[in-house]
Parts: C-alpha cells; structure tokens; sequence
C-alpha cells in the first residue's frame, strides 16, 4: 500500500521504500485523490501577516527516555523518533514528521490565498479516504490543537501499515508559513493506546528559523 508519511500527505498508510525516487509522484497522485475543494470555513489559519518560506525551518522536540532521534532523519523527513535498538526499522513505533514546501504543496492543493488554507477539510478528506479503503479503522476525529504554536488538525485510529501491522496511531496536519508539516504518532502492535510520553511529547515540539548563511570571503592577493 502507499505510505502516509514518505509521500507526506498521503491519507494512506506505510513506511519506507517509496520516500525518495515516488516522493512527488505518490504527492501529486495521492494530493488530488485526498483533497478536497476549497471553500470559506472549517480549519483556516488566518493571520494578519504571512511571511511564506520555501524551506524547511528547523523542528525540535525532547526526545523521550527509552527512544532516539534516528540517523535516516532528512530534508523529506526532519524528524523521527524510534526505539532505542529499533534505528533504521520500517514501520518502527514512534514520531514521525514529514514537510512540504508551500510552492509544492500549493501548487497541487490550488487552495485560496495563503495563510487561509482549509487544513481541517484536508484532514477530514484524508481520513474519509484512508477509512474508505480499509487502512484506518476506529476513526476519529481529534479536537484541534496547537504545535510548536500553531494550528493542528488531527485524526486517531488503527492504522495498516505497508507491512500488514495494524497499530494505533495519531496524524496531524501542521500548515506554516515554511509549508505543510504532517506528524504522525504511533503505538504499538496489538496495543490500543499510543505510549503516553510519545503524546506528550507532541508539546515539546519547537520550530525555529535557520540563521542565514553566507560564504566566507573569498581571499584577494596582495599587490606584489
């Protein structure tokens, strides 16, 4: 099956082979399957000001005991924590969070002029269609939240993943001005509640600007 997370706005469900050479194809494909029209309402983020950014700023959470920040961390996927012992495993218990670029996210999504993206309609749409295709059962819909300071939008449910595991798992669609972030929280197989201090660690999660960098001066010659 198609991965959530390593196609990023996937409704569906998964970890792994497909994250990089299908990353935009499974978006695009998945992005105009899951969406939804947009039209004035449910889960808009208005601001006064908004001041877009092409890339990623920089995610941050406390990192629970008993779990890591593991090494396949990315551009796609800047965040994700696993079992300590369970590095570099598909489908591993844990946080993952996904990013999109604004550009490429609207450019599939078409939605109003930013900030006012509908993100409650699109969290409702991905879960409708995961639910419909049989790889989110138990569905709900979670009361909206803030992450790092922003607007989320989230759903709960048993979630199959690309293994044929069924585990318990939170999605939340995050939409800032450095683009749209999907975090998912999963627990463990046979279990029916998501360890609690991986949800509370949801609460720690900060996102700063990266300072700029410039190059170094490049060294002229003296005068001989």
């Amino acid at each position: 099956m198609t991965d959530t997370m390593n196609s990023v706005t996937a409704p569906e469900v998964g970890d792994g082979h497909i994250i990089r050479r299908t990353f935009m194809m499974g978006a695009v494909a998945i992005l105009l399957a899951g969406c939804v029209p947009s039209v004035s309402g449910n889960g808009s983020t208005p601001s006064p000001t908004w001041n877009m950014r092409m890339s990623a700023d920089t995610i941050s959470i406390d990192v629970p005991a008993g779990w890591v920040r593991d090494s396949s961390e990315d551009y796609i996927t800047p965040l994700y924590i696993v079992q300590e012992g369970r590095q570099n495993t598909r489908n591993a218990p844990g946080i993952r969070a996904n990013y999109m670029s604004p550009g490429v996210y609207l450019s599939i999504t078409s939605p109003p002029p930013m900030p006012d993206l509908e993100v409650g309609r699109h969290r409702d749409s991905f879960m409708n269609s995961s639910t419909k295709t049989g790889h989110v059962t138990d569905a709900e819909v979670l009361p909206d939240r803030t992450i790092g300071g922003s607007p989320a939008y989230g759903y709960t449910g048993i979630f199959t993943f690309d293994d044929g595991i069924r585990r318990p798992a939170q999605q939340w669609l995050v939409w800032r001005e450095d683009g749209m972030w999907i975090i998912r929280v999963t627990g463990f197989e046979s279990e029916t509640a998501i360890p609690p201090e991986l949800l509370d660690a949801l609460d720690t999660i900060t996102w700063t600007i990266p300072t700029p960098t410039t190059a170094p001066a490049t060294p002229t010659a003296a005068p001989s």
